[in-house]
């Protein structure tokens, strides 16, 4: 009977769509269609009118743009558009949603329903998960092997046997696309019968290659006469017909007539030739095949359709010969099959989350090198980073003598090389220190000591004993590859003082000191000397708590320069040369 009235009503006005549901039931009111088709008997009305769900959902369209994804009842359904104008609910199509409401086969899919209104005139299948026949064969992930072969081969026989014996008789465009998987595996029989409702519809505007590759299925004598179709003799042994090229993808895999290199349409115009022997798929050569599929397989894509077996005889070959009667060892291998495949699925998928975990190592391991450690935390926990004040950290600038003249006779490359080997030394030496490197610009390096984690007062005494570490390494094993024959000198600055750092930028975001402890540091190492290290009075002020290191008298110096603040500029101040440390070699002079 039609649904509640009252419901239909609730779910809208003029936007309403009539749906004939051939799945729903209920009792209720007379509705408004109830009432213009007063004339039809109480057997015609076995159709309950609801409100079609107007949100469908994206779908992956595997055949033509006709086809979307769509819910009724909260179940997903496949949704068919018919491009007809108008819907005239007939006794005859009547007759036919109640035929098809009656289809109930575990290889047959259920029908759902038909919207009749435009825009959206159209009918609805249930929706299989598991995608078509053809889906999975072409799903390199998944092994078809000859128990998943067979189980596919049996269960369409299966389905098309049902739907020849039914009042439908039969199929019409039975291909791979048509022969959908439940969650089960099992293999059901789609798009079948509807033969009144789609009368009449325009049809889908389709270019050549697409509208001759869907023939590829198609008996001869209906691609000879496409009027054959309608003939309930021809019909169905044109489905056998059909069913013998599915046997052969499901064996091969391919696509039918793949392997001969030709189109579409070379292929039809060859097959509706007559030729003999007539034209078909090159037979498989696996020898893991079992005979009787072969001959079936060949028996159902005769030229004379009166010699193609029907469906129940093919049904009964099989069950006969490959002891499939009870199917359960199918059953058993094809449950095996699914613990495999999602065996393999969690495989692949912590495969992937192990190389999603190495790249995003690798991602932070980049982070922490441009950026302290705490300061990397917080920004990718998106967290903002605050600038902070150090009342005392030490800071250390070095630069190489004569790199103008030196890039000057070399190539780029070789520049490259050079800065590369040099840092490459460097960055060795500072591991060995409870220091930071902020930053290189060009042949300039710089260091900081007691920033961002602060080490109490030994930050000058890292600075120091790293500077020492590396005016002795560049000494004594610094050699330049392309100038083997020129020594690489060094000017090194330090200066102990107030600091201020912080964050700078989003894209690429980088960790700044500023103040003038940065700039006198600067300038300490441009006033300096080669292979000396230059340190302020503050430094040393901080290097007199500590124990052996050897201090020379420098001079008062004059630290002024762009970037010092006013209180700052011109002033002369005591600095002194780092000499040794006990224990290490005194630097050569």
């Amino acid at each position: 009977m039609y649904a509640d009235h009252k419901k239909t009503q609730s779910l809208g006005k003029s936007e309403k769509k009539s749906f004939l549901s051939a799945a729903s039931g209920g009792t209720g009111g007379k509705s408004e269609t109830q009432t213009q088709n007063s004339s039809r008997s109480s057997s015609d009305q076995d159709y309950g009118e609801q409100d079609f769900n107007e949100g469908l959902l994206d779908f992956n369209k595997r055949e033509s743009s006709n086809l979307s994804l769509g819910r009724y009842e909260d179940n997903l359904a496949v949704v068919k558009k018919v491009f007809k104008q108008h819907v005239s609910m007939s006794r005859a199509q009547l007759v036919e949603l109640k035929v098809m409401k009656g289809i109930n086969n575990e290889h047959v899919n259920r029908f759902i329903g038909v919207c009749t209104e435009r825009p959206n005139i159209c009918y609805l299948f249930q929706y299989c998960t598991r995608g078509s026949v053809r889906d999975v064969l072409d799903n390199d992930n998944i092994d078809v092997d000859d128990m998943f072969q067979i189980s596919f081969i049996i269960d369409i026989a299966k389905g098309m046997e049902y739907i020849h014996q039914s009042i439908i008789k039969y199929h019409g465009k039975l291909k791979s696309t048509k022969c959908v998987l439940d969650q089960r595996w099992v293999v059901k029989i789609t798009d079948y019968g509807l033969k009144e409702f789609k009368f009449g519809a325009d049809v889908l505007e389709e270019t050549k290659e697409q509208e001759t590759k869907k023939m590829l299925w198609t008996a001869p004598e209906i691609l000879r006469n496409p009027r054959a179709i309608a003939s309930y003799v021809t019909a169905p042994k044109s489905d056998v017909y059909s069913y013998g090229i599915i046997v052969h993808e499901i064996l091969t895999r391919d696509m039918p007539y793949s392997s001969f290199g030709l189109n579409p349409s070379e292929v039809l115009e060859k097959i509706s030739g007559g030729m003999r022997p007539p034209f078909r798929p090159m037979l498989p050569t696996s020898d893991k095949i079992h005979p009787l599929i072969l001959r079936i397989m060949q028996e159902c894509w005769t030229e004379d359709p009166l010699r193609r077996p029907d469906f129940a005889t093919v049904r009964s070959q099989l069950f006969t010969e490959l002891k499939a009667g009870t199917n359960s060892n199918l059953m058993d291998d094809i449950i095996h099959k699914m613990e495999t495949y999602t065996n393999k699925l969690e495989k692949m998928v912590e495969e992937r989350n192990e190389q999603l975990m190495g790249e995003r190592m690798r991602a932070e391991a980049v982070l922490d090198a441009l950026l302290p450690r705490p300061v990397a935390e917080k920004l990718k926990l998106g967290q903002q980073v605050a600038p902070e004040f150090f009342e005392q950290a030490t800071i250390f600038f070095s630069d190489i003598v004569g790199f103008t003249k030196i890039s000057a006779a070399s190539t780029p490359f070789e520049t490259i090389d050079l800065l590369n080997d040099l840092y490459s030394l460097l960055d060795g030496i500072l591991s060995q220190h409870d220091v930071y490197k902020v930053e290189t610009i060009g042949d300039a390096y710089m260091v900081a000591s007691g920033l961002p984690k602060r080490n109490g007062d030994r930050h000058a005494a890292e600075i120091c004993n790293m500077a020492l570490h590396i005016q002795l390494a560049m000494s004594q094993k610094f050699v330049i590859k392309h100038m083997p024959g020129t020594p690489l000198l060094l000017r090194v600055g330090v200066h102990t003082g107030p600091v201020a750092a912080g964050v700078v930028g989003t894209t690429m975001p980088r960790y700044c000191l500023f103040g003038d402890t940065v700039t006198t540091a600067n300038m300490m190492e441009s006033r300096g000397a080669a292979n000396r290290v230059h340190i302020s009075s503050t430094t040393r002020a901080a290097l007199m708590n500590m124990i052996g290191y050897h201090i020379e008298p420098r001079g008062k110096v004059e630290l002024t320069g762009p970037g010092m603040s006013e209180h700052n500029k011109g002033r002369a101040e005591m600095t002194y040369w780092l000499t040794g440390k006990d224990g290490m070699e005194t630097l050569p002079q």
